[in-house]
């Protein structure tokens, strides 16, 4: 540390150097360090308990095991200065929960720091990518259901919030649930696509939703052609959806399946109020994930003229009860 500046002896004491050179300093710290940029928080519970959590997880151990740090850091604060660290020349970017438009990505692009994108949102950049592979896990999910003898399987896809931009990673959910559909012969019924109202999680709120959608299914639900199956965008859904198919003296998972996403359906806001399952879920190995993001972002940073890869990483189905 003497060596560094950071600490000088005066007789047999050491006292720290209290001009030490700031941009050096900075460098050596950043220069050894991957910038983990994204707009979420890392300390939420349900950031920590999630499918984003683990992917953090295996990055940050990653990290350590490749002997250089990982910080994670808020787009804006790149955005605000972002002169000071491309001169301290960090290995690179991750982004990792971030919005897909353009200017956000050119934002990083001015920065001249090899990055790496993590899920769907810039898929039209060329840029090193690892994502999910949602094509497969639909298909995947949609065979099983078939197996087991559903034939009018409907997708309830509903977005967050009212507004947003539809997901990039839920046309590739249509793909493979169309592909699974169409190599059985099987009528492709259009999705039940909507906003849900954002509220809070509390007993009202899971009697609105689940109201709602029970209003919205009716023509699914009744009729000459009932639907045998539903499809849901995450885990986070089947509580509702099961209490709507209730409604109709329909019990899940007997008369109709009921298939979730990312095998997070303990951790759901409704949990409580009905703790139905899904027939079938999807597991990423996300921990995989993110060391996945160290790892090629650090291939990169040494050969940068390599052509930008993209990696799907595909997921395996889980039976909750089974696996």
């Amino acid at each position: 540390m003497q060596d560094e500046g950071i600490v000088s002896r005066r007789g047999r004491r050491l006292h720290l150097t209290t001009q030490v050179n700031k941009t050096e300093s900075a460098s050596s710290l950043l220069g050894n360090t991957v910038l983990v940029v994204t707009s979420v928080d890392p300390a939420a519970k349900t950031i920590r308990q999630g499918w984003l959590g683990q992917v953090i997880e295996g990055l940050l151990g990653e990290a350590h095991q490749q002997n250089c740090n990982a910080m994670i850091v808020h787009p804006q604060r790149i955005v605000n200065e972002s002169a000071r660290l491309l001169a301290a020349s960090p290995i690179g970017l991750v982004l990792l929960g971030m919005d897909r438009s353009a200017q956000t990505l050119q934002t990083f692009e001015q920065a001249g720091l090899p990055l790496i994108l993590y899920g769907d949102e810039f898929e039209s950049h060329g840029h090193d990518m690892i994502t999910p592979d949602h094509v497969k896990g639909s298909y995947d999910i949609t065979r099983w259901l078939i197996a087991r003898g559903a034939k009018r399987i409907l997708r309830i896809w509903t977005h967050r919030y009212a507004g947003q931009p539809r997901p990039i990673w839920l046309s590739h959910r249509d793909q493979g649930f169309e592909q699974a559909m169409n190599e059985a012969s099987l009528p492709v019924i259009p999705a039940l696509e909507f906003a849900r109202r954002s509220v809070g999680p509390d007993e009202d709120s899971f009697d609105l939703y689940v109201r709602d959608l029970a209003g919205r299914m009716v023509e699914h639900m009744i009729g000459p052609e009932p639907v045998d199956a539903i499809v849901l965008p995450n885990d986070g859904s089947v509580s509702i959806t099961a209490s709507a198919c209730r409604l109709y003296g329909k019990v899940p998972n007997r008369d109709v399946l009921i298939a979730g996403y990312d095998n997070d359906w303990k951790m759901g806001h409704f949990i409580d109020r009905d703790p139905t399952p899904p027939a079938v879920t999807t597991a990423h190995d996300t921990v995989h994930l993110g060391q996945a993001l160290i790892q090629t972002l650090l291939e990169r940073a040494g050969n940068p003229s390599v052509p930008p890869k993209r990696i799907s990483l595909p997921p395996r189905l889980i039976v909750p009860g089974h696996n």
